[in-house]
């Protein structure tokens, strides 16, 4: 009726022990590479430490300064008063006898101002 089947030779059992290994490995390989892409899609929530609650109202930028140290920095930078090619904050010299003030229909002309 049915034939005996014959035990499983060496080279069988090695090739099947190669395989639950192969398959171990990638499994393992799979689960830690989701990990760390949990890990990552988490981190990315929060991507900085807030010492210092502050919110959209907070004016002092001393607070802010705590959370965020350069970008104060560069905002202290720009009050200081530089000169440029431009105008820019040091007031070039030929702009400084004159302001601007309004006609009435939105557009601001220049005036000279008198001292």
């Amino acid at each position: 009726m049915t034939e005996p089947v014959p035990p499983p030779t060496a080279a069988a059992k090695k090739r099947f022990a190669l395989a639950v290994a192969a398959t171990a490995l990638v499994t393992a390989l799979v689960t830690a590479l989701l990990t760390n892409i949990f890990q990552h899609k988490q981190e990315a929530k929060n991507p900085y430490i807030r010492f210092v609650q502050v919110t959209e109202e907070t004016t002092d930028p001393a607070p802010w300064g705590v959370n965020w140290p350069r970008e104060l920095d560069t905002y202290k930078l720009t009050s200081t008063a530089s000169r440029t090619r431009f105008g820019g904050h040091g007031r070039s010299p030929d702009t400084r006898s004159r302001s601007i003030t309004g006609t009435g229909a939105g557009t601001p002309t220049c005036s000279p101002t008198r001292r």
